[in-house]
């Protein structure tokens, strides 16, 4: 009777303890700010055309009419069709069913190994905290969730010696294809795996073991099925062109805060940091040289230290190798034995229930509803100058602000941006003279794009807006605290200053 109530109480604890686990994201990240991100809204727009036109958009629509590949097309139809049923609270809604399938797979990884039940929470609960910066409504977050599901098939494949799990990978990969263009961070962990008995050979004498002995012909077969499986979008390889424009970036490395280096201002970045260090340690206490973890984790550093937005690859990659058993704890029959929570029908209830009452309290505490989202967006982003433009029809061509390029696409389609968040469209040297005008350097004045605008939109405080009020190819006709707008000087002054 005891030992029943022992057990009991050991699953109540449990239960309770996945809870909070799962809730971590809503605490941390459910918050009315996600809505400023300026990219949302040339998603929420993207997704709207394709549903309009029943296609994706094969040209940029938005702006300059070059050709365009929208790799994220499907996640830009379901935010879109959650906004017409939700508005902004849907956008908000697929951030936390999102970040939560993202820990619940964090906890799936750290579970495939021998490893305690209390060692494996508390590694997915250090792991959803480190990641909490990337909660955004960004399509990114699919990527994470897929590359930690492809690492439990790769750790499972492993452990059991099975390859059919193998085939869950193609799939997989034909999915994250039409969602975001990081799947190729997803083809490199499955070429490491592949060629896990290659490297392993290669350094036998440093004791070196490989960890999918035995599969390695099964991982060269899945690794082309799953690069033919991305494939099939509606752009085919033109995917991989946006890959290679990516890769061509310099100057937005040190424009754009997410393609920027951790500067280590941020507690994140710290954990980021001991998250390394403890798993270089803990694969230099191992006996033998397991060259799959070594060089992704490798992999995963460079990713990491050279842009803030793939600290999540290091972050999973650290945790499975905490997580991860020794060679020589293994069974003799090869296998490993992770643990199984194994929740019962009840349990599972239960942990959904303590979940959605903290999202629900979380809801309520912070407001969230669809009227104090758009109060918050139009306090970042330039609805009212948005509206009055509307109201009196101006036309373009239209000079913007890089941050607000996206709003604008949303707020007024009739007009072409100028500029957007979609930097491989647009490219290094595009970005950097927007940013020398905007910022009115030396020459902004000789500024083609600006010299052959009808209407420009910018920040109040904006070295240009100020320059711009005493140029006399441009007139002033409206003003609030946030925003200016300006014509040319041929236009009507319709100023109006709120």
């Amino acid at each position: 009777m005891e030992a029943v109530g022992k057990g009991f109480s050991t699953r109540i604890r449990r239960m309770i303890l996945l809870a909070l686990l799962f809730a971590i994201p809503t605490r941390l990240r459910l918050v009315p700010e996600l809505v400023n991100d300026p990219d949302l809204w040339w998603h929420l727009r993207t997704g709207d055309w394709s549903l309009a036109h029943g296609a994706v958009p094969r040209v940029d629509v938005f702006s300059s009419f070059h050709p365009w590949v929208a790799y994220s097309w499907s996640y830009e139809v379901l935010l879109a069709l959650l906004y017409r049923k939700f508005a902004l609270f849907g956008v908000i809604g697929l951030v936390a069913a999102l970040s939560t399938a993202v820990v619940i797979a964090l906890l799936l990884l750290t579970t495939r190994f021998n490893t305690s039940f209390l060692r494996a929470t508390l590694l997915t609960a250090i792991g959803a905290i480190t990641l909490a910066p990337m909660f955004a409504p960004r399509p990114w977050l699919f990527t994470v969730l897929f590359a930690t599901v492809e690492l439990a098939i790769l750790y499972q494949a492993r452990s059991s010696r099975n390859p059919y799990s193998l085939l869950l990978l193609p799939p997989l990969f034909c999915i994250w294809a039409n969602v975001h263009i990081q799947f190729i961070y997803g083809i490199a962990i499955l070429a490491i795996a592949a060629a896990d008995g290659l490297f392993a050979e290669s350094l036998r004498r440093f004791h070196a073991v490989s960890s999918f002995e035995g599969l390695s012909g099964r991982l060269w077969l899945c690794l082309i099925a799953s690069w033919a499986a991305t494939l099939l979008n509606p752009y085919g390889a033109k995917i991989y062109r946006v890959i290679y424009q990516y890769s061509q970036h310099t100057y937005v490395l040190s424009y754009v805060d997410e393609f920027q280096a951790m500067n280590f201002r941020h507690p994140v970045h710290f954990l980021v940091l001991g998250l390394l260090v403890a798993a270089v340690a803990t694969l230099a206490y191992r006996r033998k040289v397991q060259t799959f973890e070594i060089f992704l984790l490798l992999l995963a550093t460079f990713l990491a230290f050279r842009m803030v937005r793939d600290i999540w690859f290091l972050v999973i990659v650290a945790l499975s190798v905490l997580a991860g058993d020794k060679p020589s704890e293994r069974p003799a029959d090869g296998t490993s034995r992770p643990i199984r929570l194994s929740p019962t029908a009840g349990e599972m209830l239960a942990i959904a229930v303590i979940t959605l009452a903290v999202v629900a309290a979380t809801v309520h505490s912070r407001q969230l509803s669809n009227e104090r989202l758009n109060a918050v967006a139009a306090a970042n982003f330039p609805e009212r100058a948005t509206e009055f433009v509307r109201k009196h029809h101006f036309t373009g061509p239209l000079y913007n602000d890089f941050n607000w390029g996206g709003y604008l696409i949303w707020r007024l389609p009739e007009l072409r941006v100028a500029i957007d968040g979609r930097t491989n469209l647009y490219g290094d040297g595009r970005i950097a003279r927007f940013n020398a005008t905007w910022s009115g350097v030396h020459n902004w004045q000789t500024d083609s794009e600006l010299a052959q605008a009808r209407l420009v939109i910018g920040y109040v405080n904006a070295p240009l807006s100020s320059l711009l009020r005493s140029d006399s190819r441009f007139r002033l006709v409206y003003e609030d605290e946030l925003a200016v707008v300006f014509v040319q000087a041929g236009e009507p002054a319709r100023l109006r200053t709120d």
